[in-house]
């Protein structure tokens, strides 16, 4: 499983869900009589969505002064998670269920390059950002704008654009996301500006 998937927390629900929706697939391999027309779609379905989530909080973080925790973007899983989908996507056959998979795998490679972009990681952000424009080039990546063609826009102008469209949103996945994004930040630039005010003295 961490092969193929990870590396995944396993104290995550999750991951206990990727791990049963590859059982289950396992099971229909060798009981193909036993398998209803819908069942190989849900098992799919269980192990990319909980890849998403597990890329949007997967990761867990100890606060040991009041003995808390809270949830981050696990952001080491993008290209896992990635793949969930395509291999999703090459092993169904109804028509319907294939343009589900892309729509969601469109979906979440804009929140990946998002998030990657928003935590300093740019090689990665831009990477990605050109995996969305190649494979969805036709598709609007901006909610709410019909001309935002990845043709249209830099990865700068997406993401600036993108963290103007999420101000309203109070989801704590989001939000999160978006805080530790400021933090890395500031962490990458302290240095040069301690460089800058040493300079000054």
């Amino acid at each position: 499983m961490n092969e193929e998937w990870g590396p995944l927390d396993w104290r995550m629900p999750e991951t206990q869900a990727i791990y049963w929706g590859a059982k289950g697939l396992e099971a229909a391999k060798r009981n193909p009589d036993k398998v209803k027309s819908d069942d190989l779609i849900m098992l799919r379905r269980i192990i990319y969505q909980s890849m998403q989530q597990s890329f949007y909080h997967g990761r867990i973080i100890a606060n040991p002064y009041n003995q808390t925790y809270s949830l981050g973007p696990n952001l080491d899983l993008v290209q896992k998670a990635n793949d969930a989908y395509l291999k999703s996507y090459e092993e169904e056959t109804q028509p319907g269920q294939r343009e589900g998979i892309l729509r969601a795998h469109r979906n979440f490679l804009r929140d990946a390059v998002y998030f990657l972009y928003e935590n300093y990681r740019l090689a990665e952000a831009a990477k990605w950002y050109k995996v969305l424009a190649d494979k969805y080039p036709d598709k609007i990546i901006l909610d709410g704008d019909p001309t935002s063609f990845p043709k249209n826009l830099t990865m700068d102008e997406y993401a600036v654009r993108r963290v103007q469209l999420e101000l309203d949103d109070t989801s704590e996945e989001r939000t999160t996301a978006v805080v530790q994004g400021l933090l890395s930040n500031a962490y990458v630039g302290l240095p040069s500006a301690r460089m800058t005010v040493t300079k000054d003295l």
